[in-house]
């Protein structure tokens, strides 16, 4: 498989089995730091507008996004083409598969989408690569039915949650997970809540922040500065054994605001922000923490998450999870089975459900299991994966 991606400076691969050739391109002559903007999530900001800055490398980057996957496809003659994001991936996937005769597959996965249906010259962009598409992939069916509106036909789109890797996240052992925590300075006996994801605003951090301190109220010291416990992983000094924590890991153009609202809300050494964090250091918190909230929202703009991959990552780590009933957050999650549903902005409602997960450790275990085992008989890459090795040999009329 060979896979095309914009040129990124933190970009590294080490390989894969089976072979994947990773290829690269560049879309700014003579590019500083501060221009990557063209994938990694760089190009919106907050995920509601697009950067100032995108709008104008736009014209060189699809040209060169162009050039390089016609010169590319001429080499290779693949089977089939498969473009991630509706936007910016699938127009120039379409055209190059449109003039060498190549299918091609687009997948959604959610802001691509949303900006097909904020702007209409972008919707016509979508409209024109989900109609030459073979077939169309969303990992929810609310972004399915988002893609039909725009387009696409009805017969020639699949629903296909994410998958996740059961062997590289999963529970720990009671004895190691003890050690875990003591090295991550978690107090013992305290509830430990989980959010991961960029700081922006369909993440609903501000509302899980709202919602803690309602559950939670008056405990620990209320007027400590959070970006010293960001800075500062160790033991948190002055806290009780018994004191819920809130930790968000991850960074972004809302981190400020989150510090502030922090203070406001009087959360104190109760509330952290991680910052980024590896892969290694992610799986690690998931393991030692013990409830995860995925509190996603429909922002201002009207973006929202198709399926946080955090929530996947969360189940197969056994964790108890309480999260929005948005988008496609209920497709996988059934509430009172494998995890909590609530409504989304709806701080009363997501504190009540952190209490309840807070105060009962069996109900905690038991959606851990329910989540656990979803994972393992529906979502594991091994089943994912064959569903999307369907679509693509029927694209490229090789049923399996």
């Amino acid at each position: 498989m060979d896979v095309l991606l914009p040129h990124h400076p933190d970009l590294s691969w080490n390989g894969a089995d089976p072979p994947i050739r990773i290829h690269t391109f560049r879309y700014l002559p003579g590019e500083s730091p501060g221009h990557h903007l063209w994938g990694y999530a760089g190009a919106l900001k907050a995920d509601v507008s697009v950067r100032g800055a995108a709008w104008g490398m736009a014209p060189l980057a699809l040209a060169a996004t162009l050039v390089r996957l016609a010169s590319l496809a001429r080499s290779l003659r693949p089977d089939v083409i498969h473009a991630h994001w509706l936007l910016p991936s699938g127009p120039p996937a379409v055209m190059v598969g449109r003039h060498l005769g190549i299918p091609v597959v687009t997948s959604l996965h959610g802001s691509g989408a949303f900006l097909a249906e904020s702007r209409g010259v972008l919707g016509k962009a979508a409209g024109y690569a989900l109609v030459g598409s073979a077939a169309v992939t969303a990992c929810s069916g609310d972004l399915s039915l988002r893609a039909q509106r725009l387009g696409a036909r009805p017969a020639q789109c699949v629903v296909i949650p994410y998958g996740v890797d059961p062997d590289g996240f999963r529970p720990l052992d009671t004895h190691a997970r003890r050690e875990l925590r003591d090295r991550l300075g978690i107090p013992s006996g305290a509830i430990l809540i989980l959010a991961v994801g960029r700081l922006v605003e369909k993440k609903g951090f501000r509302y899980l922040q709202e919602a803690f301190g309602r559950a939670f109220p008056g405990l620990g010291r209320g007027g400590s500065d959070s970006r010293g416990a960001r800075e500062d992983p160790g033991p948190a000094q002055g806290l009780e054994a018994s004191t819920p924590l809130l930790w968000i890991a991850g960074s972004g153009d809302l981190e400020a605001d989150l510090e502030a609202r922090s203070g406001e809300l009087g959360l104190g050494e109760r509330f952290r922000l991680l910052g980024n964090v590896n892969r290694a250091e992610v799986r690690e918190l998931y393991q030692a923490a013990d409830i995860l909230a995925v509190p996603s929202v429909r922002d201002s703009a009207g973006n929202v998450d198709g399926l946080p991959n955090v929530l996947m990552e969360g189940l197969a780590s056994g964790m108890a999870v309480v999260a929005s009933r948005v988008a496609g957050i209920p497709d996988v999650l059934v509430d009172g089975e494998n995890g909590l549903l609530v409504a989304e902005k709806d701080p009363a409602a997501l504190a009540e459900a952190l209490r309840r997960l807070a105060a009962d450790r069996e109900l905690r275990g038991r959606l851990g299991d329910g989540a656990r085992a979803l994972v393992q008989e529906r979502l594991s890459w091994e089943v994912v994966s064959y569903r999307y090795f369907k679509v693509l040999a029927g694209a490229a009329r090789e049923e399996p």
